[in-house]
């Protein structure tokens, strides 16, 4: 990347010069978090109003010539994580080229965070065309105001907010490792597909983050298959699960890349395709057709990953062509993950890559692809990696080896969650220790509940499982442990709570009490959120052991202390 210095004069010594000055992967990108900054810092300096072109007028927008101008000389509003600035809201002047400039904006085109008003799927930045922001950028310019509290500082901003679609689109969150790379497992790619495809069928043809990819029309679709099942049978092979032409539904590979970029925080339609590249290797879509020409620029997105074996419709390579021209079917293994009406309900799903090792089955069966069946969680507790990982837990200087390779994963969170489950765990018993045992609450949850003083003591325990739950399973919580966790055990918790609450609410009105006793809650309640919370913990407990463990022995950090070890015991 070009980078061209200002006059010395100009350049104050935290001055960052060009894109180089930026973090950056191994393949030469970007970090996502500096492209969102610089976004928000951009449309912060920039006058977004009312432009012309070609008798034509189009609101909220700018010019390309004015995002140049403006990226000549920015005001970097960058996280202090990253140690750009001392804080979120003082800000490093970064000064870019044209070339710098321009490979920027391309970078906010391609993430579809800015279109171009005449072409909305023309993904090259041009300098003489007009751009306006898009409701995923509305989202990441609403977060960046939010996180740097620049209210007042954007008040020029409000009207163009106002432009967002209502209900607010919903950007699918992907976690990130130490690298910025996506991490990717079965949990993370199936919940994804979910979203995607939608929880029926489009063929309405809405676009929303909500809705799904647009599908073909009927009449296309069976044009298209009827002739390809004439032929057998299985016209794609027998482990493809695509049965009739009249449950199958196709869609565009484009769609599917659009859908993507526009609705989660992948950054581009490269990272677009290789997160569908994993859609068809764990047998949620199939290729009906690619119908692009020897002439024409084919991109064919490859990934690998474990497949088990006693899975066939899983592999261990998925491709994707990237094509105008090319068209997917969802399987009916993927029909069925989607929950589709008139599907099964999803079938077996295998567990990590990890746990391929350690001498533990490579094959379980789930109601849920990120839900382990009792025998399987103990299974796995009692393997190999589960008792490593009861060690790591256990030792205070591996424990907290451990938790700076999981921070660097950027998964920290789940050896938090697990730990706050047994210290939720730890008061209970407590609890019940120094509280003699209640009957449980009446059925019904209209019925208010008898005065319990003799319980008023248990203080921060009441509201520890509201706590864990706000933090880490909520859907707005500063962890995102749902996409780790079955959706069923995250509705059982979310309903349990609900009811609790309500039952708090009826005393409260009810009994003639003060306002801290109405927060109380009794044994068999708490011990319910126990149980409920003791499965959550027992899943994450499983994703450490099968996906973490193993890579942690593999770590330069594990490694050099074991050598470290070593060499102690040698030397006495």
């Amino acid at each position: 990347m070009a980078s061209t210095t200002p006059q010395d004069s100009e350049v104050s010594p935290e001055a960052l010069l060009g894109l180089d000055s930026l973090r950056s992967t191994n393949s030469g990108r970007l970090f996502r978090q500096d492209i969102w900054d610089l976004f928000g810092s951009l449309l912060l300096s920039l006058q977004v109003g009312t432009r012309k072109q070609m008798f034509k007028s189009f609101t909220y927008a700018f010019t390309g010539e004015e995002a140049l101008k403006s990226l000549a000389s920015l005001q970097f509003f960058g996280s202090s994580a990253a140690g750009y600035s001392r804080s979120g809201r003082t800000p490093v002047h970064i000064f870019l080229d044209e070339d710098d400039a321009t490979d920027l904006m391309q970078h906010f085109v391609i993430g579809h965070m800015v279109k171009d008003v005449r072409e909305d799927d023309f993904l090259y930045f041009r300098k003489k065309a007009i751009y306006q922001v898009t409701p995923k950028g509305l989202r990441i310019l609403e977060d960046f105001i939010e996180d740097h509290a620049f209210e007042t500082e954007a008040d020029h901003l409000v009207a163009l907010l106002c432009t967002m679609p209502s209900p607010r689109p919903k950007l699918w969150r992907l976690e990130r490792g130490g690298d910025d790379e996506i991490i990717v497992n079965p949990s993370i790619v199936t919940n994804l597909f979910r979203r995607a495809v939608g929880k029926r069928p489009n063929y309405l043809f809405q676009r929303t983050s909500t809705s799904g990819v647009e599908l073909l029309r009927t009449d296309d679709r069976n044009s298209l298959l009827k002739p390809l099942f004439k032929k057998g049978l299985e016209p794609f092979g027998q482990n493809s699960k695509v049965s009739r032409v009249e449950t199958t539904h196709c869609f565009q590979a484009s769609k599917l890349l659009t859908w993507l970029c526009n609705w989660t925080t992948l950054l581009s339609m490269v990272e677009a395709a290789e997160m569908a590249a994993h859609f068809v290797r764990l047998g949620f879509i199939i290729l009906v057709v690619d119908k692009a020409k020897k002439t024409d620029l084919t991109r064919v997105h490859k990934v690998t990953g474990y497949a088990p074996s006693g899975n066939p419709s899983i592999s261990e390579e998925g491709e994707f062509h990237a094509n105008g021209s090319a068209i997917y079917a969802v399987t009916d293994e993927g029909a069925r993950q989607a929950g589709w009406p008139g599907f099964d309900s999803p079938s077996s799903q295998p567990l990590s890559p990890s746990n391929s090792k350690g001498g533990e089955s490579n094959t379980k069966t789930f109601s849920e692809p990120n839900l382990l069946a009792d025998d399987a969680v103990q299974e796995v507790m009692n393997g190999l990696n589960g008792k490593r990982l009861k060690k790591f837990i256990q030792g205070n200087n591996t424990r907290a080896l451990f938790n700076q390779f999981l921070r660097k994963e950027s998964c920290s969170y789940l050896l938090s969650f697990w730990i706050d489950v047994e210290d939720l765990k730890a008061e209970l018993q407590e609890a019940e220790r120094m509280v003699p045992d209640l009957p449980p609450v009446a059925g019904s949850s209209r019925t208010p509940l008898e005065r319990m003083p003799s319980q008023q003591h248990q203080g921060p325990l009441n509201s520890r499982p509201f706590f864990i739950y706000n933090t880490y399973l909520a859907p707005a919580a500063e962890y995102q442990l749902s996409n780790w966790v079955a959706p069923s055990l995250r509705t059982t918790l979310k309903t349990a709570l609900d009811e609790i609450l309500e039952i708090l609410e009826n005393k409260a009105l009810i009994a003639d009490m003060e306002p801290q006793e109405t927060t109380a809650l009794d044994l068999s309640q708490l011990r319910a959120l126990v149980q409920i919370y003791d499965r959550i913990q027992d899943q994450v407990f499983c994703i450490l052991a099968m996906d973490f463990v193993p890579r942690f022995l593999k770590s330069p950090d594990f490694l050099e202390r074991r050598l470290g070890a070593w060499a102690q015991d040698f030397e006495d």
